[in-house]
């Protein structure tokens, strides 16, 4: 398993670089107006306009 990881240091790089990519999109859909930008999108499809 060695030669398929160059340094133990890319696995703990990655942990940090996901958790961060994941408390970033918490932090960015707990946002105090994201639910009325939610609530907005989710009526998108029910609208009655026509697009080109």
């Amino acid at each position: 398993m060695k030669e398929l990881f160059a340094s133990e240091i890319y696995g703990i790089l990655g942990l940090f670089i996901f958790l961060a990519l994941f408390i970033g999109m918490l932090v960015w859909v707990l946002m105090p107006g994201a639910k009325e930008r939610f609530k907005e999108h989710s009526l998108i499809p029910l609208k009655d306009e026509e697009y080109e």
